[in-house]
């Protein structure tokens, strides 16, 4: 969806075209820096495309901040005057001949992992209380939610075992692969003896769940307070 953010790019359209991509208006991301609002705005998108498992590309980015701020929310994409003009042909060849490399960060990433696991945790936990409960067909799209019980399949999962290797030196990093697996697999069972009214090995197969979720988000913030750290004296 092009100049996402204006005229009638709407979001009740997501939800009615197959759109795997979003491409925030360009306008929106000049007024960005001067405007709190729109700052939000921007930050919203990118979530929301995440969220959706959609691409999300900035255009007009124009100078090096706005771009290091964009890196810094999550978002991997963008076009604009500071990245390349437009060229003609050989030109444009010639350029990517020589495998331009702009400055990158993780700590966009680990923000939507965190909020990833936030996402996960409460969906699984919405859909089994409303299993508990005999509520199905009349909240399907809670006791159905869109999630992956697969860890590499999940949003956390295709960061951590995607562009995250980046950082697989790092023990922060590592410690969250085996909650993350223990988490899904635990959600999975939570949601069978929801459905199956097994109090007793719900309870405690919720204690595991919640047990997992805090390992992930305590690690994740362990890593992300590593890498704020550090990226002030990147190069």
């Amino acid at each position: 969806m092009d100049d996402f953010g204006t005229g009638y790019s709407s979001i009740d359209l997501l939800g009615q075209l197959p759109f795997s991509a979003l491409k925030v208006d360009q306008g929106v991301i000049h007024r960005m820096a001067g405007s709190a609002k729109n700052l939000n705005i921007v930050n919203m998108i990118i979530n929301l495309a995440r969220t959706l498992r959609m691409q999300v590309v900035a255009e007009g980015v124009e100078d090096s901040n706005a771009f290091r701020f964009l890196s810094y929310a999550g978002c991997a994409e963008a076009q604009g005057y500071w990245i390349c003009r437009p060229l003609p042909e050989d030109e444009f060849l010639e350029f990517v001949k020589n495998k331009p490399r702009w400055p990158s960060s993780q700590l966009g990433m680990i923000y939507h992992a965190q909020m990833n696991n936030i996402y996960f945790h409460k969906s699984v936990l919405d859909a089994a209380l409303y299993a508990a409960c005999g509520i199905r067909d009349e909240m399907s799209s809670v006791t159905n939610p869109d999630i992956e019980f697969n860890p590499q399949h999940t949003r956390l999962g295709e960061w951590y075992y995607g562009t995250g290797q980046e950082l697989r030196d790092r023990a922060s990093f590592r410690a969250i692969e085996e909650p993350h697996r223990n988490m899904h697999e635990a959600g999975a069972h939570l949601l069978q003896h929801a459905t199956e009214g097994q109090r007793e090995e719900f309870s405690q197969m919720l204690k595991h769940f919640n047990t997992q979720f805090e390992n992930i988000s305590n690690a994740l913030n362990r890593l992300q307070a590593e890498l704020v750290a550090e990226e002030p004296f990147r190069k």
